[in-house]
């Protein structure tokens, strides 16, 4: 669990009348984690091996973003935004040794995210609710001692920081 309070202060030529204006943005950060995690291994044989377990996390972020400029309708310009963030996953990999010089690995996991985010009255501004499998394969092969020659296949998933799901925009 961690907690952020950010202020900064800028200085900036208004349009208006060529003058200097001091400027402070002040954005407190509540960034907060919790996560389970098990794992758990198997040996069928000396050459092949299960290994399975799964992971849930569950996150909040709400950020308070308040600025002493004025929008063109001349109200003060803040936002707040609280993201929130669940993710489930389930994974099971086989290692199979298939000779001295060649091993197999095979596995899969899901997972399902669900996101929400939400101003400060409870308004939903943002929301996505998806489930994802990513399949891997290898296959290694010893060519010598000192060498070893690998194909492989996975699927993986980049996931964006929070502040892309946040529609404010000053």
């Amino acid at each position: 669990k961690s907690n952020i309070n950010d202020r900064f202060s800028t200085t900036t030529l208004s349009e208006g009348n060529n003058s200097l204006v001091k400027n402070q943005i002040i954005t407190p950060n509540n960034f907060t984690t919790y996560a389970l995690k098990a794992d758990f291994v198997k040996n069928f044989t000396t050459k092949v091996k299960l290994e399975t377990g799964f992971k849930s996390s569950f996150s909040t972020n709400a950020k308070d973003f308040n600025d002493n400029f004025m929008n063109d309708g001349g109200v003060l310009v803040n936002s707040y935004f609280n993201f929130k963030e669940n993710i489930n996953a389930a994974y099971f990999m086989i290692n199979s040794e298939l000779s001295k010089t060649l091993n197999l690995q095979i596995g899969l996991r899901g997972e399902q995210t669900n996101t929400s985010g939400k101003n400060r009255g409870g308004e939903e501004l943002s929301s996505q609710h998806y489930f994802n499998l990513f399949p891997t394969l290898s296959l290694n092969k010893k060519v010598t001692k000192d060498y070893d020659v690998s194909l492989g296949f996975s699927r993986r998933i980049n996931r964006p920081n929070s502040d892309n799901f946040n529609v404010f925009n000053r």
